[in-house]
């Protein structure tokens, strides 16, 4: 995943179901921005040429407390028509 513009996003497989793509609307908020049909990423770093790993878990139940070692924690609700999502980044269109 390269990240650029200190952003990527989480969003539903099939764009028909966005109302507004993330490369449409990249709203800054805090380290997770909801919005239908996709959740915005906010990155520390401007620009990632490196490899950054993406781990997403789905809870049945409400997760426990805790975690690990993460530099930023945070929490959304995302509902999902399909069940897919996609991984995007922002593209700059000419």
């Amino acid at each position: 995943m390269r990240v650029s513009f200190n952003s990527f996003a989480f969003q539903e497989s099939d764009d028909s179901l966005v109302p507004v793509p993330y490369n449409q609307a990249y709203e800054r908020g805090g380290f997770l921005t909801q919005h239908a049909g996709r959740i915005d990423v906010y990155s520390g770093a401007h620009t990632h040429d490196a490899e950054v790993r993406v781990r997403v878990r789905v809870w049945d139940m409400e997760p426990g407390t805790g975690g690990g070692p993460w530099d930023e924690q945070d929490e959304v609700d995302f509902e999902s028509a399909t069940g897919e999502k996609h991984v995007v980044g922002f593209w700059l269109q000419r």
